[in-house]
């Protein structure tokens, strides 16, 4: 049993709080968020030190908004604690790399929350991709659309999500593609970005071109109104085509291989971390290279 010290008890935090409780690896010690005052059965302490300096704390689980992830990391590395960080890495790409940096040099075990690290359908997809079921790669395709930003189970709770600084569904969603499509090509280099922004200052509308190798990704999003939420990973081979569709179906031909396995495999593969197993779970470097194409992009 890992005990975990939670940083950012939002919709994010509650979430994974209650999921590491089913997992039974896991055991919820402590927490800080300073907009919680009560209603969780941990103790809740004032400072982020308490959590990263608490005996019991082997793991600490930070989901606070990106630009507080770098005060957490390295009240984590200075504890020699291990650190499960969420995405986006940092709202910043030059502080992304100096995160991957420190945590790499402090030695610690680590890792980031991006489910398709672990999830059965993006493994599909990427077998589909590099055992040459698709033929030669000739492109592919990041397509994101929205009724709404934030999503309405995300209103209110997370405010920090419509504003430039922190928000936007690029980092918040199209991070979590552009991993896969990392993990699948290789890294990527930002060639073009045009893109539109809301009163609140996140962007509405992102045309861009990311070259992976020999393989250009388009980026196409949009918060387009009165439609259900659409967002697809699709590689296009000269034999066929396939794509990650409603983040747990991956479609090839007309056979579809679905998953619900989001947090589950990532907290299996938690546990052979901490055990000092390999796993596929995210690397801070890996999240570092997600966070610089998110972030070039948004500068437009």
């Amino acid at each position: 049993m890992w005990g975990v010290g939670f940083i950012g008890l939002g919709g994010m935090g509650r979430n994974m709080l209650d999921t590491m409780r089913q997992h039974g690896q896991f055991t919820p010690v402590i927490g800080f968020d300073p907009g919680v005052v009560n209603g969780l059965d941990i103790p809740i302490v004032s400072s982020i030190r308490e959590v990263c300096e608490h005996p019991d704390v082997q793991v600490v689980y930070i989901a606070s908004p990106p630009r507080f992830h770098a005060e957490a990391v390295y009240a984590c590395l200075r504890a020699g604690k291990a650190v499960f960080c969420e995405k986006p890495l940092a709202h910043d790409l030059t502080e992304a790399a100096t995160l991957a940096r420190a945590v790499e040099d402090a030695g610690v075990r680590q890792a980031v929350n991006f489910p398709f690290a672990t999830h059965l359908a993006s493994h599909h997809l990427q077998h589909l991709v590099s055992s040459g079921a698709l033929g030669e790669i000739r492109e592919a395709r990041l397509h994101l659309r929205f009724a709404s930003w934030p999503r309405p189970w995300q209103q209110g709770a997370a405010s920090w999500l419509t504003g430039a600084q922190d928000g936007g569904y690029l980092r918040e969603v199209g991070s979590h593609f552009l991993f896969l499509a990392q993990r699948i090509l290789g890294p990527g280099e930002v060639v073009s970005s045009l893109l539109t922004r809301t009163a609140a200052g996140c962007e509405d509308t992102v045309q861009a071109r990311i070259r992976f190798g020999d393989v250009m990704l388009t980026v196409d999003g949009a918060i387009a109104g009165d439609i259900d939420d659409d967002n697809a990973l699709t590689f296009v081979g000269t034999q066929a085509t396939a794509s990650l569709r409603n983040w747990g179906e991956c479609h090839f031909g007309n056979d579809v291989i679905e998953s619900d396995d989001w947090h589950a495999g990532q907290l299996d593969a938690l546990d052979l971390l901490l055990a000092g197993q390999p796993t596929p779970l995210a690397t801070f470097a890996e999240a570092a290279h997600v966070a610089s194409l998110v972030e070039t992009i948004l500068k437009g």
